[in-house]
């Protein structure tokens, strides 16, 4: 009866050849044979016979065949990554990169991504790895880290999981420890649980890379919820080299059936490099409001109100029509919703935006000044098939409240600030991470 295949960074492997290694203890070379031993030298189990691959190619092309495996709507493996390549063939002393927890995908279909950084050759790959999804090892429909240590003669092992929110910052790093052994530590800074010790090595790493893998992919919605993912700090050092190192990243997009995509945004020989990406590469297009109206309605047509939105991104901003004076009123606890094209002369947002302010502008009206209530306030970036939340109040950073009216919401504006309400403006809701 043939063995149960299980998803992994290095795509699918046998159930048996897959191994959580605990913290404090750690993996040597003795025999030939990997073992496991604890934080005091004790023996605690034995695993597969070392073996080099004898290929010159990079580990991840060894997977071709374990990856076509999974069926899927949608591609799945390596799907595009940036990767530098050790020209100079002396050992890694530090490779370090930074990104954040994006979103959580907006539908769930079983799907399992990775997204990493890692050190590899053509036997192995040391990589600190977020992940999607339940596969082998732990997971869920959550975002959770581990570090690996995966060979390509099967045998597979991996730090305990650890479940992170969106927004955490990454610090992943890969540190030689033992120039002599090719030892090296893998870990995400700040989750001591991550730190892992692969055997002492017997090559040197030829790549760094940071890549986006995923598995069961049946549509472009069970991608994150967010354009991209940013992985900023990518720093290379060899042993025995005081100078960052020369040469520039190059990238490789396997799988574009979503417009994935690894865009190099910096990339100077021998400085830290920034890389992009993309879930989606298409820029966002337009801009979407969707606000609630409280206990006091928006007034419309001859007596009518008009109501406007700031938008502030990083070095900019514009303002975006959202009720013109004669437009229909937004009657009490109504919900509108109004999608904008954005304006053509500003940069990509698709790094999002960073603040809304909403304006209230009164009409002459004989009636009198006009007070409206905001209860909910959402606002998203879309391009042709992707919605990216920007902001979904109330919420922790900006609560409901008791308003001037005794009503409950986000915000009541009025002609002048005071016992009608606050003024003609909200303040300017800070974008806080993803929603």
């Amino acid at each position: 009866m043939d063995e149960e295949l299980v998803i992994t960074p290095g795509g699918l492997r046998p159930k048996s050849k897959v191994h959580l290694i605990q913290p404090g203890h750690k993996l040597i070379v003795k025999n030939n044979h990997i073992q496991e031993i604890d934080s005091s030298g004790k023996f605690v189990e034995e695993f597969g016979e070392v073996n080099r691959s004898g290929r010159s190619k990079p580990f991840e092309s060894e997977q071709t065949d374990v990856v076509n495996a999974t069926t899927a709507a949608l591609g799945s493996g390596w799907i595009t990554r940036a990767y530098w390549d050790n020209a100079k063939g002396a050992s890694f002393s530090d490779f370090m990169a930074e990104w954040f927890v994006p979103a959580q995908p907006s539908t769930q279909s079983g799907q399992v991504i990775y997204v990493f950084m890692g050190l590899q050759n053509s036997s192995f790959i040391l990589q600190p790895t977020l992940q999607w999804g339940s596969a082998a090892g732990g997971g869920g429909n959550f975002w959770s880290v581990a570090s690996w240590y995966i060979l390509s003669s099967g045998e597979t092992f991996h730090s305990p999981f650890v479940t992170v929110q969106p927004g955490r910052n990454l610090p992943g790093d890969i540190l030689l420890t033992n120039a002599t052994e090719l030892d090296y530590r893998c870990e995400i800074q700040g989750i001591p649980e991550t730190v892992f010790s692969p055997p002492p090595l017997n090559e040197n790493f030829t790549e760094a890379v940071v890549a986006l893998q995923a598995y069961g992919i049946t549509k472009c919605s069970d991608y994150p919820a967010t354009f991209k993912t940013p992985m900023r700090s990518m720093g290379v050092a060899l042993f025995g080299q005081t100078d960052r190192p020369e040469g520039l990243w190059k990238t490789l997009d396997s799988i574009t059936d979503c417009r994935q995509q690894t865009v190099m945004v910096k990339n100077q020989s021998g400085e830290q490099a920034e890389a992009a990406i993309y879930y989606d590469s298409q820029a966002p297009n337009s801009i979407k409001f969707g606000i609630k109206t409280g206990a006091d309605d928006l007034r419309g047509g001859d007596n009518g109100s008009a109501a406007t939105a700031d938008v502030f991104y990083p070095g900019g901003q514009f303002k975006v029509t959202l009720k013109n004076l004669d437009d229909s009123a937004w009657p009490n606890k109504s919900f509108t919703e109004k999608t904008i094209p954005l304006p053509p002369n500003i940069p990509r947002l698709d790094e999002g935006i960073t603040d809304v302010r909403i304006n209230l502008e009164q009409g002459s009206s004989a009636l009198g000044a006009d007070n409206w209530d905001i209860e909910r306030l959402h606002v998203s970036l879309l391009n042709s098939s992707k919605e990216v939340c920007q902001l979904d109040l109330p919420n922790v950073h900006y609560p409901s409240h008791q308003l001037q009216d005794n009503s409950n919401g986000l915000i009541r504006l009025s002609l002048s600030p005071g016992s009608s309400g606050s003024g003609r403006s909200s303040p300017k809701y800070h974008v806080t991470g993803p929603c």
